[in-house]
């Protein structure tokens, strides 16, 4: 929709308006009082059409932001997964299991070992979809994963160790949330879009009717001073 359109149904609706109600077919006072209703109606629908614009306006001033907030969550998720996986290692610079004494220790350990490896590798594999995914789906797979694997342990040193992944996780599902929160805002329903279309010639009219019967009123004033 060209921005001009409306400015030109303006001017249009007022000529037809004046020629029609002002000089072909003048009317009484009450029908420009009943007339009233119309204007201001068209006028609230018109408003009302225009706070869907603002809307995707502060929607899209938003969005990047909140990309950024992603970003900088998915970054840290797998800085502290790529941690625990070096923290759990049994390298040649890591832990050496067969020296633990506590054997159930040892299995817990190499369990989130095993565990680390797989998901830093699962998180390097998301990072195409970090804002590419319309729904963020992997942020969900992500936590499933590390849910059930912290169901799994009973040590408090390992669910000590992990917590740092577990507040990642927390903190870029609040982003997932903002983000596909701000995302409905760039999607407006079919009635929204109607109004968007329609409330700049809605407004117009209101206008056109508003200033039709500020002609009238002048010219009945003119009438009885004469």
């Amino acid at each position: 929709m060209e921005y001009y359109f409306p400015i030109i149904v303006l001017f249009f609706s007022i000529f037809v308006f004046h020629v029609l109600f002002i000089f072909i077919f003048p009317k009484s006072k009450k029908f420009w009082k009943i007339l009233d209703y119309i204007w201001i109606s068209l006028g609230i629908i018109g408003i009302i059409g225009s706070t869907f614009t603002l809307r995707k306006q502060y929607s899209d001033a938003k969005k990047n932001l909140l990309e950024y907030h992603l970003s900088i969550d998915y970054d840290r998720l797998l800085e502290m997964a790529e941690w625990n996986k070096n923290y759990f290692v049994s390298d040649g610079t890591g832990f050496k299991y067969e020296e633990f004494k506590d054997r159930k220790q040892a299995d817990d350990f190499k369990k989130a070992e095993k565990f680390f490896i797989a998901f830093s590798e699962l998180i390097y594999k998301s990072e195409d979809k970090v804002l590419s995914d319309k729904n963020l789906k992997y942020i969900d797979t992500l936590n499933s994963n590390f849910q059930n694997f912290r169901n799994t342990i009973q040590n408090k040193d390992v669910e000590n160790i992990i917590k740092n992944v577990e507040y990642s996780l927390i903190d870029i599902q609040k982003s997932k949330l903002n983000y596909t929160e701000n995302k409905k805002l760039e999607e407006p329903s079919s009635l929204n879009w109607i109004l968007l279309f329609f409330s700049p010639y809605l407004f117009a009219i209101a206008l056109a009717i508003r200033l039709t019967k500020v002609t009238a009123e002048l010219k009945d004033l003119k009438t009885n001073e004469k």
